[in-house]
């Protein structure tokens, strides 16, 4: 029995470890545990959200995967709330006949199973300690069942791994719709921003500690301001939490086991706008999440509550889900620290002490460093004075040149690691292997980066701009990191599978890029930006009239356009105040200082546009049609009188707007139109724009020879 802290013997803080037989400790994992593990692997049991005791994972993706979700949660600006739970002895608390049965169900023979079955009830167990071995020994009896293989047991992570497939299957799958179930299950739904890339999981596990998301079931829109709807949406996420917490605390008891409700923890993204920028804030004080434990029905037990602001350590490494790094920047100093004073006071010998510095120190303070988002300042603090207290002990000056003591042992230098050069290639290495082999992580990072790319408003790849442009007014993230680290050496990485929006007008631009060469400083980048990501448009195609000539009225006083919507996902973004959009019609002003563009746009250029046109004008029939994005449906809205000549081009046409009928299908190579009512007649005006060009025909199959003869 060992202490999980020194110096504190309790019982309950002990780690029981059992010592079996070494012969047949070792034969499992040989004739069982690996075939297992591979078998499980292989016909894909295994959820996704377990990383532990699995080949070919690492342990650093779980926590990756936790720094992406609260990043994509704080990008979009969603409501959501998570947990974290940690099992109790998960290895000792399995319940036999059902892991027998699942033995059997994995292909393994009546025999082995019966033999091991038969292990486990006679096996005779001890207490061993430093006073040597207990004269009493004790045994699984019929009065008295002795559950699991035990912590030591070479078998233990294959027989959990069996147990989890049950576990998240009857928490989260129930092998039913989940609509039907009288208490629905909603996870936390994350999709990127051209909603080609979804996830819909509950969590992360590592062994026995899980973590669980749940988001709103009631529809949101980007633009809510009531307070009654953003209590609703609280109220509909916590109460999904609670939902899913209990099932899993149900479903963890059902098959031997209990949470361990004093090391859990839960918190939520609850966000409070104001002018415009959303903060985190903290939720009411009278939410409480209460669970039942085990049997006991009529106390539920209060599970601890974190701001969202804490720092918590998860597989040794500390992330909050706010981002910020102060605390495990701290943590990870006072290691630096501890060993500063260690090798300052210690009389090894150089190699001793070099060997101390590469093999015990780096791969301590290097282990978290990929799934954190230090600077190069922070790293530099970390570890100066690790290097001022070495350097002596291998009899160089602590003044050497950094060069020297960074530089490779081909040039001369010493070899040793930078930290900051350990956290920025461990980050491509994550995103470079994990896109590779397509995994959960791999779509995580993708839509981070969908809604990064969305943020920079740029139809250049995120990661191929220059991060000093940027940094200064987006919210930062795992990716901006990563994206300052790209951006410094000018590596260039390029993804197969990566959203990026597209100029579709001759003569148009991106206008946040323009916003940019007309010199405003961050803080107006960044109220600009935000003004954008309100009116839900990129380029300047997505503010002007059908005909391309002058930029919409109502963009100019920050109303969105309703003659056509975005198909994009967008994140949540109030609507700045008046001075906010004071800036961006001044902004605008450099585009058209009157009433037209200093550069009108010229005819399309591509049909990839996200927005979607419900105003088109039939120019056979001078018909108006008007497509209803809600339930897509078609009305048609006839020409009152002759059409008034605007340019040899275009023409302006005057519509009743009430006196409509509806159709199934409108005619093809309708026109995209603006609108422009008039308060005096009633009357309703539509400029139409150019044509679209049509898509692309499919490729001709070509003939093989084959086909030929045989004709």
């Amino acid at each position: 029995m060992l202490e999980k802290e020194p110096g504190n013997p309790k019982i309950h803080r002990l780690h029981i470890i059992a010592l079996i037989e070494s012969d047949y400790n070792q034969s499992q994992p040989i004739l069982l545990a690996r075939r297992l593990t591979h078998k499980m692997e292989d016909i894909n049991l295994i959820p996704d959200m377990q990383y532990g005791s699995r080949p070919g994972q690492l342990c650093i993706s779980p926590v990756l995967n936790k720094q992406l979700t609260h990043d994509i949660i704080r990008q979009t600006k969603q409501m959501a709330a998570l947990i974290e739970n940690d099992a109790v002895g998960c290895y000792d608390r399995l319940m036999n006949p059902l892991v027998l049965l699942a033995m059997r169900w994995l292909g393994v023979s009546e025999t082995l199973a019966r033999s091991i079955a038969l292990t486990w009830s006679n096996t005779t167990h001890s207490i061993k300690t430093q006073y040597g071995l207990s004269s009493v020994s004790y045994t699984n009896t019929p009065a008295t069942s002795l559950f699991g293989s035990g912590q030591g047991s070479t078998t233990g992570p294959t027989l959990w791994q069996m147990s989890f497939v049950i576990l998240e299957d009857s928490v989260i799958e129930a092998g039913i719709d989940l609509s039907e179930l009288e208490e629905p299950i909603h996870q936390l739904t994350l999709t990127s921003v051209d909603e080609e890339i979804d996830i819909d999981s509950p969590g992360e596990a590592f062994v026995d500690g899980s973590n669980f998301g749940s988001s709103s079931s009631v529809p949101s829109h980007p633009h809510i301001v009531s307070v009654v709807d953003k209590c609703s949406l609280f109220f509909s996420c916590f109460s999904n939490l609670q939902v899913i917490a209990q099932r899993w605390e149900r479903a963890l008891f059902s098959t031997g086991g209990a949470i361990n409700f004093s090391k859990g923890f839960w918190f939520v993204f609850h966000l409070k706008w104001k002018s415009g920028v959303a903060y985190l804030t903290a939720p009411p004080p009278s939410v409480r999440l209460a669970l039942t434990e085990g049997n006991n029905f009529e106390n539920p037990v209060q599970v601890p509550h974190k701001s969202f602001y804490d720092t918590y350590r998860t597989l040794g490494v500390h992330i909050s889900p706010s981002g910020d790094t102060k605390a495990s920047f701290q943590v990870l100093l006072a290691k630096a620290t501890d060993y500063q004073t260690k090798i300052a006071a210690s009389k090894l010998p150089k190699e001793a002490a070099l060997l101390s510095y590469n093999v015990y120190l780096l791969p301590k303070l290097g282990y978290p460093l990929p799934a954190l988002t230090f600077t190069e300042e922070q790293c530099h603090a970390l570890q100066s004075p690790t290097l001022m207290a070495f350097l002596p002990k291998i009899q160089l000056n602590h003044h050497i040149a950094r060069s020297i003591v960074y530089g490779s042992l081909t040039y001369g230098g010493l070899g040793i690691k930078n930290l900051y050069s350990i956290q920025s290639l461990g980050q491509l290495t994550l995103f470079v292997g994990h896109n590779r082999v397509q995994d959960k992580t791999s779509k995580l990072l993708r839509i981070s980066l969908s809604y990064l790319q969305l943020a920079v408003g740029s139809t250049t790849s995120v990661l191929s701009l220059p991060s000093k442009t940027y940094v200064s007014w987006i919210d930062s993230c795992w990716l901006v990191s990563f994206w300052v680290f790209l951006s410094r050496l000018q590596i260039q990485v390029h993804l197969t599978q990566h959203w990026l929006p597209v100029i579709s007008w001759q003569n148009d631009m991106v206008l946040m890029d323009h916003f940019i060469t007309q010199g405003y400083s961050a803080a107006a980048l960044g109220t600009l930006n935000r003004c954008r990501l309100y009116l839900q448009v990129i380029t300047l195609s997505d503010i002007v009239s059908a005909d391309g000539s002058c930029i919409i009225s109502d963009i100019l006083h920050g109303i969105p356009l309703t003659e056509r919507t975005s198909t994009l996902k967008w994140p949540s973004q109030q609507r700045p105040p008046a001075k906010a959009w004071d800036l961006w019609s001044s902004a605008l002003k450099s585009l058209q200082p009157r009433n037209t563009l200093l550069c009108p746009l010229g005819n399309w250029t591509s049909i990839s546009s996200h927005q979607t046109w419900n105003w088109c004008i039939d120019r056979s029939s001078f018909s108006l049609y008007n497509c209803d994005p809600i339930t897509d449906s078609w009305r048609v809205h006839r020409r009152i009188g002759d059409s008034r000549r605007c340019t040899r081009s275009t023409a302006s046409f005057v519509f009743e707007p009430i006196a409509s009928f509806s159709v199934s299908h409108p005619p093809a190579n309708l026109l995209p139109a603006s609108l422009t009512f008039s308060k005096y007649t009633g009357l309703t005006s539509a400029i139409p724009g150019p044509s679209r060009p049509s898509p692309p025909l499919p490729l001709p199959l070509v003939a093989t020879v084959q086909g030929l003869l045989t004709q």
